[in-house]
């Protein structure tokens, strides 16, 4: 709902300017409260991402290192092989 609607509404009333201000304070009530509500969830939001990227980097992180010690697993195997070939 706009605010020009609640105004509107408020003007057909008839109601007195204090009620209106009061109408208007609980209307500024809600929507703060909603919108903290909104942000927290925000934030719980960027919090979970942020974990699932640390735990992703720490995976591909291992998966480095593992592809490196397969390297030089290999290296030496061909070195070996390249060795062996060149004694016979």
């Amino acid at each position: 709902m706009k605010l020009t609607d609640i105004e509107t509404i408020t003007a057909d009333l008839k109601i007195d300017k204090a009620q209106k201000t009061a109408i208007f304070k609980l209307i500024d009530l809600k929507t703060e409260n909603d919108m903290d509500k909104f942000l927290t969830k925000i934030d719980s939001i960027n919090s979970e991402i942020k974990r699932l990227e640390d735990k992703q980097d720490a995976k591909f992180g291992a998966m480095d290192t593992k592809f490196a010690m397969i390297l030089w697993a290999i290296g030496l195997l061909m070195a070996l092989i390249v060795t062996l070939k060149v004694i016979r």
